[in-house]
C-alpha cells in the first residue's frame, strides 16, 4: 500500500495485494466503472438526497450522511430478506 499526502488535506491510497501487479488492479477498478451511477440515483431519487433541508452546509452534510447509512441499512435488510 502507498499513501500519498498533499496540501490541502487530501490524502491519495493506493493497496494491491502484495505480489500482484498493477495490470490486476487496473483491471478490477474498470470493472466496477458504470456501479456509482445506480447508489447516485437511489440517493438523489428515493431517499431525497437531492433535497437540502437547510441552507447551512453542516446541516446539508449530516442530512447526507443519513441517507448513505439509510441506503446501506435498505441494502443489508436486502440481503437477508
Amino acid at each position: 500500500m502507498s499513501v500519498t499526502s498533499r496540501q490541502h488535506g487530501e490524502t491519495f491510497c493506493h493497496c494491491h495485494e502484495p505480489g500482484s501487479d498493477g495490470l490486476t488492479l487496473i483491471r478490477w477498478h474498470r470493472q466496477k466503472e458504470g456501479t456509482v451511477e445506480h447508489l447516485h440515483h437511489v440517493l438523489k431519487n428515493e431517499l431525497a438526497a437531492a433535497a437540502l433541508p437547510s441552507q447551512k452546509v453542516g446541516a446539508n452534510a449530516a442530512w447526507f450522511r443519513l441517507n448513505v447509512l439509510t441506503d446501506n441499512l435498505l441494502s443489508a435488510l436486502k440481503r437477508l430478506a
